[in-house]
């Protein structure tokens, strides 16, 4: 079906969706409900320059050039008001940005939050608009019964099932039920094989519950097929493979990535996952200006001095990381992984009582109960902060209780990271070891 040709006119662009539609159900034993066809043949403009520009915009999204995306929307918007889909992924963008932290202020959450709500004024019958609602939920206000409640208040048509997949699958794996988000996230890529977010996700899940060849392979596959010209694939098949504890292989493939895929800082951690600390500080000093202006350079620098025991650098680094942090967390006070980074480098200077109730802080910020896919990270960095205070036996028994877990350390994290390396002669180190080679038990 993708390989397939339709040669049309431009004004025929929606009578070739909807035989591609049609043409994917049949190649999946399926078939379209009356509901379906008529939700695909409903034109979403009569206005095609503006359909054009919608198209140019979802691609500058695919591509991460969310801007972009913005600006191509809002005249796609200006030529035809009632244009319900472009309000739709006018939200997407304003969500991730607010998400990724791109912009994480009010104002970008109230847009998205305006758009969302314009498209089901618009067209409440409209599927997507109820999808535009449900990221909300999730992106914005991380409430997941809500989410799931949005999903299911009005059946998906044909052409959008893949992105309800995708999000319920997302949201499935929040709240502990990670086999079915493996599977809505499996049908998600089956129904769009080109959507890099519903593959970037679905690989994200398989090394959460430690599948690292699933997650490798179908990495592996998504590059191949350049569907993405970002670095997150890149990245993820990395993290498989160190993972699997290969790390000449996993560094290979970052090597292997095109320049300008903004994987400098995975780029980083692998040289010093390799105890490669020449290349190390050489990659920190050519960091671009906005990087060594942020606290993440000093952070990454203070990790990687300290693996090679220069004391006096990794102590200049982390007081200068937490100064920024610090600035940060003024205006971002529940921000969970500053909290937990800020409790790493408190860790890193020796202060001991400061680290530990920072690192609890953010457990605190975002509990198991909350969120299962985040939590585990700060749990683990818990445990780092035990064993970098010279509290072993506390660091060994958080690390026993996160290792059980989806998104838990992986064999290579315990085996290779630097945040391990005090603990690496006790015994009950080399039990957890054994433990992270096999995947966690999951609901």
């Amino acid at each position: 079906v993708w390989a397939q040709q339709y040669d049309r006119k431009v004004d025929d662009l929606f009578v070739v969706e909807s035989d591609l539609a049609q043409a994917i159900a049949s190649q999946l034993s399926g078939q379209l409900t009356a509901g379906e066809k008529a939700a695909i043949e409903n034109r979403p403009t009569k206005d095609m320059l503006a359909y054009d520009l919608y198209l140019r915009a979802r691609e500058s999204f695919y591509q991460s050039n969310n801007q972009n995306a913005l600006r191509l929307l809002e005249q796609a918007i200006a030529r035809d008001p009632q244009f319900a889909v472009a309000y739709c992924l006018s939200a997407e963008v304003q969500l991730c940005m607010y998400r990724y932290s791109e912009d994480m202020s009010p104002e970008r959450l109230a847009k998205a939050k305006e758009a969302a709500e314009t498209a089901l004024r618009i067209a409440p019958k409209l599927p997507r608009s109820h999808l535009a609602k449900a990221q909300y939920y999730y992106y914005g206000l991380h409430d997941y019964e809500q989410t799931l409640g949005e999903l299911n208040a009005a059946p998906s048509s044909s052409a959008d099932k893949a992105e309800f997949a995708n999000l319920a699958a997302l949201t499935e794996r929040r709240i502990g039920r990670w086999k079915d988000a493996i599977r809505d996230g499996e049908t998600a890529v089956e129904l769009d094989p080109q959507n890099p977010f519903a593959i970037n996700e679905l690989v994200e899940s398989y090394l959460a519950v430690r599948r690292f060849n699933d997650a490798e392979r179908l990495a592996d596959k998504g590059i191949k097929s350049a569907i993405t010209q970002t670095g997150y694939l890149w990245r993820l098949k990395s993290e498989a493979l160190v993972g699997l504890g290969k790390l000449a292989e996993a560094r290979a493939v970052l090597e292997k990535s095109p320049p300008g895929m903004g994987i400098l800082y995975q780029h980083i951690w692998a040289a010093v996952l390799m105890r490669d600390f020449a290349r190390a500080s050489q990659l920190l000093s050519n960091a671009p200006i906005a990087d060594k202006e942020s606290y993440t350079n000093p952070f990454f620098d203070g990790m990687a001095a300290r693996a090679e025991g220069d004391a006096v650098r990794a102590q200049s680094s982390f007081q200068l990381a937490r100064e920024r942090m610090i600035k940060k967390l003024a205006e971002h006070p529940d921000d969970a992984e500053l909290v937990s980074n800020l409790s790493v480098a408190d860790a890193g200077l020796g202060h001991k009582e400061e680290a530990l109730r920072g690192a609890r802080r953010a457990i605190e910020l975002c509990p198991m109960s909350r969120d299962v896919v985040e939590a585990p990270n700060y749990l683990a960095m818990l445990a780092a902060v035990y064993a970098w205070t010279g509290e072993h036996d506390a660091a060994l028994t958080e690390l026993e209780k996160v290792v059980r877990l989806p998104r838990g350390p992986s064999y290579g994290d315990l085996r290779f990271s630097p945040f391990w390396h005090e603990l690496r002669t006790n015994a009950r180190f080399e039990a957890l070891l054994t433990k992270a080679a096999f995947p966690p038990v999951y609901n």
